[in-house]
């Protein structure tokens, strides 16, 4: 009784303290200037196949988060934005009709900014849900290019846009975690010992 008691707890205390096996932060920006200037009637879209520092998101990963950043944003008065995530896409940019409507549509709508302060520059902060995120994770599995839809119902101007991932592998134990598994699974023979002297 006692040695299945101690090696539950050594099991539980491997898992409970677990590190990591590893974890990313993955970043991609278009290169395509015309989202640093976007003209009111028009719409754009932006695909995302290369990330900053990393080639692809690695399978045993999961997404954690995400984020969507327009920096330094600055608009006219009135005004329209919306942003949908697109399962298919590539870069470039059309004309929006009809205008001041999203071209996009419905689906895929991730957010819709309306009437924000006119002559104020600030970041444009889009953090995804759960659902979202899952939506993410299909994507990498499947393999799907997918890409964001951009419609802006009025002149914007930023520095720039960043989309951001950060992601967790698989719990693993800890160096020390199993240094102190170790310890326990010595101690569980040593009292066994103990106890087949006795009898």
């Amino acid at each position: 009784m006692k040695k299945a008691t101690v090696l539950m707890l050594a099991v539980m205390l491997v898992f409970g303290v677990a590190g990591l096996a590893s974890a990313g932060i993955y970043t991609a920006q278009p290169t395509d200037p015309n989202l640093q200037s976007m003209g009111d009637g028009r719409y754009y879209t932006w695909e995302i196949d290369e990330w900053v520092g990393a080639e692809a998101i690695p399978q045993e990963e999961t997404i954690v988060s995400a984020t969507l950043i327009f920096h330094d944003m600055w608009n006219n008065y009135p005004n329209e934005l919306y942003l949908n995530l697109l399962d298919t896409t590539t870069d470039g940019w059309g004309y929006d009709t009809p205008y001041t409507a999203n071209e996009f549509g419905d689906e895929g709508l991730l957010n819709h900014w309306h009437n924000l302060p006119s002559y104020v520059t600030r970041d444009l902060v889009y953090e995804f849900d759960a659902v979202e995120l899952g939506m993410l994770e299909g994507y990498y599995a499947s393999g799907i290019a997918f890409g964001f839809g951009i419609d802006p119902d009025c002149h914007f101007t930023n520095s720039g846009v960043t989309f951001t991932v950060h992601t967790a592998g698989a719990p693993v134990p800890e160096p020390a975690t199993m240094i102190l598994f170790g310890s326990g699974l010595l101690g569980l023979a040593g009292v066994g010992r103990r106890q087949a002297k006795k009898q």
